[in-house]
């Protein structure tokens, strides 16, 4: 978890005198121009969306290309035939291999540089394995995330990701085997502060244990309370919320308390205690809730399909692609069709959870004019969410001068609305601005504040 505050001569972190926290423009930006690219501290892809948006499970992209794309349809609807999409040039052509988690779980990851990044930082803590008993306690916790919520999934990364920082790190060995023999120790909301008896007035400088610097920094710059005082909605109850997280905890620990201990780095009384408590879990639940955001954009064959017809290509070779695509086709308006029957009009959030912002699709689908936008969608949209280092930073109005997009990754992309001037404050809206104040008011409750944007400001006193 390496978290950024600045990048230098682009944004920097203030401080606003009664506001917190905020993200300023180092320089002068058009309208339109991206203001930078942030790659998710931690993200998960919803579960629903895993086997129709088959993407990487590192960066999310689409994996393969369109014909890899097609034949892992046709392979998913049990469709035999093996027609494919001609070569040709087009705006929608992308080329990426396929590689297998090193467990062989079923993860899918576009590159080798992304499976060590997805191992190394939190699968190899989460993975479950190819062949997995039903008694596991990771496959019951992750069971336990799928029919509760799914925040649960994003909890357990960056749980995952602070384990393997601290399994991985050299330099706190002198400190693990000194703490568990010398120390006294004191767990605040936030963080674990250890305190040496080895150290006294005009020594050696106390060395903090990497755990606490980490989880100190992580949660001294994120807005958190506890996740069932954070966002209660329609979806489940604050009796549920605390149920369910302490189902989770316990499901979490049995899985990770074995691994904890058989490594020396991690083999630390406060550090398992912090990590695993309850404290620490419900306060970086309530992290997660209050500044995730939704992660979402089209599939490359998906927007090969709703343009075919309108490329410069022969007609021949058009009817060939439509030919190639059309049993899949009929099969995802089959399942589509299922699946409304299924959810019904009273049909809550699908997986219980989504980011809160506005999931904002890739920058070519933002410009389709109205008779496209009520165009069916065939071949799913990536839909996942994870929270972002700088992009958490900027801060809400409604009358938003920049905005977060998705462009074929998990990486978000702030763009700008109109100019923003050098020493202007970034701000996007975390909710839909154009609907009346009060429900703008209701919404932002989740995040702890009213907004005193010069909308709300003149709409409040008419």
């Amino acid at each position: 978890m390496n978290l950024q505050f600045n990048i230098p001569g682009i944004v920097t972190r203030k401080y606003v005198e009664g506001k917190g926290r905020g993200l300023f423009a180092e320089r002068s930006f058009e309208k339109g121009e991206i203001i930078f690219a942030d790659k998710p501290l931690f993200s998960v892809q919803h579960v629903y969306n895993r086997s129709t948006a088959w993407t990487c499970g590192n960066c999310f992209r689409f994996l393969g290309n369109l014909n890899r794309q097609l034949a892992h349809y046709k392979k998913l609807f049990q469709i035999r035939d093996q027609l494919e999409i001609p070569e040709f040039d087009h705006p929608y052509n992308f080329n990426t291999k396929v590689f297998s988690c090193f467990a062989k779980c079923g993860e899918k990851y576009c590159s080798e540089e992304c499976r060590n990044i997805a191992f190394y930082s939190h699968h190899q803590i989460l993975c479950v394995g190819e062949q997995t008993a039903e008694n596991n306690p990771m496959y019951l916790f992750k069971k336990h995330s799928i029919e509760t919520n799914e925040l649960f999934f994003l909890a357990a990364q960056a749980i995952a990701c602070l384990i393997c920082r601290v399994g991985n790190d050299n330099s706190d060995d002198q400190f693990i085997q000194n703490n568990n023999n010398n120390t006294t120790t004191t767990t605040t909301t936030t963080t674990t502060t250890t305190t040496s008896t080895a150290h006294t007035s005009g020594s050696a400088p106390q060395h903090v244990p990497l755990v606490e610097r980490i989880c100190k920094e992580f949660f001294n710059e994120y807005v958190n309370r506890e996740w069932w005082d954070v966002r209660i909605d329609g979806n489940f109850t604050y009796e549920e919320a605390k149920t369910w997280s302490l189902e989770s905890l316990e499901l979490l620990r049995k899985a990770l308390l074995p691994l904890l201990q058989s490594n020396p780095r991690t083999n630390n009384a406060t550090f398992i205690n912090t990590i695993l408590g309850m404290e620490f879990y419900s306060r970086l639940l309530g992290l997660l809730e209050m500044n995730d955001n939704s992660i979402g954009f089209n599939s490359p064959l998906e927007m090969f399909r709703k343009n075919i017809d309108k490329m410069n290509v022969a007609q021949h070779i058009k009817d060939q692609a439509n030919k190639a695509m059309a049993s899949v086709v009929e099969a995802f308006r089959d399942h589509h069709s299922g699946e409304d029957e299924d959810c019904g009009e009273d049909c809550n959030d699908h997986d219980h959870h989504h980011g809160h912002d506005d999931m904002m699709m890739d920058s070519e689908d933002n410009h389709m004019d109205g008779e496209q936008e009520e165009e069916e969608e065939i071949f799913p949209a990536f839909d996942g969410f994870g929270i972002f280092g700088l992009q958490a930073m900027v801060n809400h109005s409604c009358i938003p001068n920049c905005n977060v997009v998705f462009e074929g990754d998990n990486r978000a992309i702030i763009k700008t609305l109109r100019r923003i001037e050098a020493g202007e404050e970034l701000l996007h809206s975390y909710i839909d601005e154009d609907t009346p104040i009060e429900e703008r008011t209701q919404e932002l409750i989740t995040y702890g504040f009213k907004c005193n944007c010069p909308k709300c400001i003149s709409e409040s006193s008419k």
